[in-house]
């Protein structure tokens, strides 16, 4: 089972396009875990109506306290062999959650990544964060991975724009006996200030012996 972790806060506009595209996927052994992270507009709401006709759906509320408190919250509950993370403003396609399986399945990874497209308004920017599929092996994940999440160099300078393209964490596919084990959860952001995706990916890539890129 894939857990999706949602943090919502004040998401009203954007938040049924992202719970749609999780309820339709081809894959369906999920539980969907929204966290709601003291919302004070609509979102509440929708979430409520939504998890009224999708057993799936978990609610959960908390006092607004950052998307990393919200995530953290989720991990603490989800009970799936792997876990995504999806924002309460994005969405993904319907066969996100089949593809990332299979491909964790397949290869025997420890973590699976994909590219996204960037909406703005009326444009669309697909994000090149590697020309193809690749796969990467324990010294791969040390220099190519574990490093480019600090920073990029060389010809990767070129492109500046995908100087944080892989620290999200939303465009992954997790382990949670990785998390778990090791205790990897997210680090406040009301402390740190911002970087917290990144910093969480530092510490899961530790112990991540091989990787996909599709």
């Amino acid at each position: 089972m894939i857990s999706v972790i949602v943090p919502v806060y004040n998401s009203e506009q954007y938040l049924s396009m992202c719970l749609n595209s999780i309820i339709t996927q081809t894959y369906n052994n999920i539980e969907i875990i929204c966290v709601d992270d003291g919302s004070t507009d609509n979102s509440i709401k929708i979430l409520q109506e939504y998890a009224a006709n999708d057993h799936r759906i978990k609610i959960v509320h908390n006092k607004n306290g950052g998307v990393s408190a919200a995530r953290n919250s989720g991990l603490d509950i989800a009970k799936g062999e792997y876990v995504l993370f999806v924002d309460s403003d994005d969405w993904i396609e319907k066969s996100t959650c089949e593809l990332a399986v299979h491909k964790m399945e397949d290869q025997a990874v420890d973590v699976v990544m994909w590219s996204y497209i960037r909406e703005r308004g009326n444009e669309s920017k697909k994000k090149i964060i590697f020309d193809r599929d690749v796969i990467f092996d324990d010294k791969d994940i040390r220099e190519k991975l574990h490093r480019r999440m600090i920073g990029i160099i060389g010809k990767e300078l070129s492109h500046p724009e995908n100087a944080d393209a892989l620290c999200t964490v939303w465009g992954k596919l997790y382990k949670r006996s990785i998390l778990s084990s090791n205790e990897i959860r997210f680090y406040d952001i009301r402390k740190i200030g911002t970087y917290e995706d990144g910093l969480f990916n530092l510490l899961y890539f530790k112990y991540v012996r091989k990787a996909i890129f599709f």
